[in-house]
C-alpha cells in the first residue's frame, strides 16, 4: 500500500535526481542483514558518483551531496526505495539500520583488537544481526548520522537497547 500511495512522490524524486545530476536514480549498496547475510539495499541517489571507495562517514562525503540530495537527506526521503527491500523480506519497517558490509569487517577487526573494557559494545556487534534490519530504528530516532567510530559505537548502544527491549 505504501508503494502505491508513494508512487507519485517516487516519480517526482526520480525526475528531480535526473534533472539535478548525471547518473542512476537509485543507489544500490551491499548491506548486512539478518544472520549476517548480505543483500542489496536500495536508496535514491543523493551523491555524485566517485571513482574508488570512499569513507562511509557522512562528513567525509559532504562535498559529493547533490542539491536534490541535501533535500532528500534532510527529510530522509532517500530511504523510500527500501520499501522494496521490506517487500522482498530483506528488511523490516523497524530494526537496526543495515550497515555496509565494510562496517561488519571494521567492527569485527576493532572488537578483536580492543581490550575488554573499551571493546565491550563492539564485541556485541554481532547481536545486531540476530534481527532483521529496519527502515528506521531506535538509533535513527534518538541519534544522528555517525561521523566516526565513537559515534558509530554510540549508535550501536541504541541498536542493542532496541534488540533487548523489542516486542
Amino acid at each position: 500500500l505504501a508503494l502505491v500511495a508513494l508512487f507519485p512522490l517516487f516519480l517526482l524524486i526520480a525526475l528531480a535526481i535526473k534533472l539535478d545530476s548525471r547518473g542512476p536514480v537509485l543507489f544500490v549498496q551491499e548491506r548486512v542483514g539478518a544472520r549476517a547475510r548480505p543483500f542489496k539495499l536500495l536508496k535514491f541517489r543523493s551523491m555524485e558518483d566517485c571513482p574508488g571507495h570512499r569513507s562511509e562517514w557522512e562528513h567525509d562525503n559532504r562535498d559529493r551531496v547533490t542539491r536534490v540530495g541535501k533535500w532528500l537527506r534532510a527529510f530522509r526521503l532517500d530511504e523510500l526505495p527500501q520499501c522494496l527491500n521490506i517487500i522482498r523480506g530483506e528488511m523490516n519497517l523497524v530494526g537496526p539500520r543495515p550497515h555496509p558490509v565494510s562496517n561488519l569487517e571494521l567492527f569485527t577487526l576493532v572488537g578483536r583488537n580492543l581490550n575488554e573494557l573499551t571493546g565491550a559494545a563492539i564485541s556485541c556487534y554481532a547481536l545486531r544481526t540476530l534481527v532483521p534490519p529496519g527502515l528506521t530504528g531506535w538509533a535513527q530516532v534518538r541519534y544522528r548520522y555517525a561521523n566516526n567510530l565513537e559515534e558509530e559505537i554510540e549508535k550501536l548502544r541504541y541498536d542493542l537497547y532496541y534488540i533487548k527491549h523489542m516486542s
